[in-house]
């Protein structure tokens, strides 16, 4: 059996872990100017997902991936967690139910949900009490086996992963 997977080809916890921390080690190695630039963070989460197709080969891993089967991906308590963390409905946004996650390994098509990730940057000053609660529903609604929120000190010379959080 190869190793960090279980019986039904999944990687084990661990093994999640370790191939996101190796692929945030690569995010850091590689594009640190676009760090420091604190370049916008659809651009980060491209290149970590990048990094992280080549750590699970066989998993898709897409972003902002709003799919579920042939429908738009929503999540039924999104307004309930905007109410719940405060958070500020556009004027135009009359449901709130869709949703993009950051980063999703999956198998398209299929029912088999690895890993969502949320990420922000440090000088984005908004709560992580949002992406803690749809990271939540993304587990409950969606069976994602693995959650985490990345938040990535951006805009200085020494860029670094500032907050690693497995929800």
């Amino acid at each position: 059996m190869l190793e960090g997977l279980n019986m039904t080809n999944e990687p084990s916890q661990e093994e999640v872990r370790r191939r996101l921390c190796k692929s945030l080690d690569l995010l850091l190695q590689n594009d640190l100017c676009l760090l420091q630039k604190d370049v916008n963070e659809r651009s980060l989460s491209h290149r970590l997902a990048i990094y992280l197709d080549q750590l699970f080969e066989d998993w898709d891993v897409d972003c902002e991936y709003n799919r579920n089967h042939s429908n738009t991906k929503q999540l039924d308590i999104v307004r309930k967690i905007l109410i719940r963390t405060k958070t500020k409905l556009e004027p135009d946004d009359t449901t709130s139910k869709s949703v993009f996650p950051d980063i999703i390994v999956h198998h398209r098509g299929k029912d088999e949900n690895l890993l969502v990730i949320e990420m922000k940057k440090t000088t984005n000053r908004l709560s992580d009490d949002f992406d803690f609660e749809k990271l939540k529903g993304f587990r409950q609604q969606f069976g994602y086996k693995y959650a985490a929120f990345l938040r990535l000190k951006t805009g200085c010379e020494y860029p670094c992963v500032a907050k690693l959080v497995w929800v």
